[in-house]
C-alpha cells in the first residue's frame, strides 16, 4: 500500500521540458509539451538499427553505449549520436550532423518495410524510412544503419516488472517519461567534484526549487493538471558518461559517485531520476507546479551519501 500524504506537498516547479525524437540523438527543449499516457508528444518516435540483422533476422537497436563494431578499441563509441540534432517542423522530422548537412524525413509518411528490431529485451515490429535516411545515417555513424518509426504494425508496453500498468510506449527504455530535479543533479556535482549537467540524464522533465532527492519520495504526483504514478526510480548506464554537446565519453563520473550513494537495496544497480507513468492526456508547462499527492511506502530504500 501507499500511504497518503497529510496534505499535497509542494515539491517544485517545471525548469525544463525535451524530447528525444531520435533515440540516442540530441534532445529538442521545449516551452509546453504534450503527454498522453505513452509518454511525450514526439519523444523518440523513432530509432536507428544496424542494418546488418542477427541470426534470428532481427535488427539491433543502437545507443550512445555502445561501439561501431565488437572490435572496436574505443569504448562507447557511438556516443557521436549525440550530434545528430533533430528538429519538428509541423509533419517534418529535420535532422543536421553538428549543425550542418540537413536532411529531412516526412513524419507522415505511411509506407515502408517492416523490420522487426530490437529494443533491449523486447522484439517489436517498425517501419523503415528509406533509403536516403539510411544513407545519411550511415555516413556520419561510420556504419551501415537504418531508421524505423514505432508506427503502422508497432505495439509496445511499458514494464510490467514493479508495477502493473496499461501504458503503451514507443522507444523510450521502458517507461514513458523519466523526471529529475536539478538539486539533485547539483547534489551529485557537489559529491562528485565535477560539474554534471543534468543533460547526462536525458530527462524528459526536470523541476527545481525543492529539496536534493525528494523525487524518490513520491508515489503519485501532479505536475500542472496533470496526474502520475512513479512506476520505479531510473537505473543509471554509461550513457551518463557523455558529454552531450561533444558527443563522446567524458571519463567514468557521475557512475562512480552514484554507485556510492545511490545504490538501490532491491536491485544493487545505481538510480537516478524516477520513472513516471501517466494517468491522463495534457499539456505541461514550464514553470508548472509540481505536488506530491503520495508517498511511497517503504520509503524507497537507498544510500543517500558516502
Amino acid at each position: 500500500m501507499q500511504r497518503s500524504a497529510p496534505s499535497p506537498k509542494h515539491i517544485g516547479i517545471v525548469s525544463r521540458l525535451a524530447i528525444y525524437p531520435v533515440k540516442g540523438c540530441a534532445r529538442v527543449e521545449l516551452e509546453s509539451a504534450s503527454i498522453g499516457t505513452r509518454g511525450v508528444y514526439g519523444d523518440r518516435e523513432y530509432m536507428i538499427v544496424r542494418e546488418e540483422v542477427g541470426p534470428d533476422g532481427i535488427h539491433q537497436f543502437i545507443t550512445q553505449r555502445h561501439k561501431r563494431r565488437r572490435e572496436d578499441s574505443k569504448p562507447q563509441s557511438l556516443a557521436i549520436l549525440a550530434l545528430i540534432k533533430p528538429k519538428i517542423v509541423g509533419s517534418t522530422l529535420k535532422l543536421t550532423w553538428e549543425g550542418g548537412d540537413p536532411m529531412t524525413i516526412d513524419r507522415e509518411r505511411g509506407d515502408g518495410k517492416v523490420l522487426g528490431v530490437s529494443i533491449h529485451a523486447d522484439v517489436v515490429s517498425a517501419i523503415d524510412q528509406g533509403e536516403s535516411a539510411a544513407d545519411w545515417l550511415s555516413e556520419h555513424l561510420g556504419l551501415r544503419v537504418r531508421l524505423v518509426k514505432a508506427s503502422g504494425p508497432f505495439r509496445r508496453t511499458a514494464s510490467q516488472r514493479y508495477m502493473p500498468n496499461t501504458n503503451q510506449i514507443v522507444f523510450q527504455d521502458a517507461y514513458p517519461v523519466h523526471w529529475i530535479m536539478q538539486e539533485s543533479v547539483d547534489e551529485l556535482s557537489n559529491l562528485s567534484g565535477e560539474k554534471i549537467p543534468w543533460t547526462r540524464f536525458r530527462p524528459n522533465l526536470v523541476g527545481r526549487g525543492g529539496e536534493p532527492q525528494v523525487e524518490h519520495e513520491i508515489h503519485e504526483v501532479s505536475i500542472g493538471r496533470m496526474r502520475f504514478i512513479q512506476a520505479k526510480p531510473c537505473t543509471r548506464c554509461p550513457v551518463t558518461t557523455v558529454d552531450q554537446d561533444k558527443g563522446e565519453k567524458s571519463g567514468n563520473e557521475p557512475l562512480i559517485s552514484l554507485s556510492r550513494y545511490k545504490r538501490w537495496e532491491r536491485t544493487g544497480e545505481a538510480i537516478f531520476g524516477e520513472n513516471l507513468l501517466p494517468l491522463q492526456t495534457g499539456v505541461i508547462k514550464v514553470g508548472d507546479e509540481i505536488v506530491e499527492l503520495s508517498a511511497r511506502d517503504p520509503p524507497l530504500d537507498y544510500g543517500k551519501r558516502p
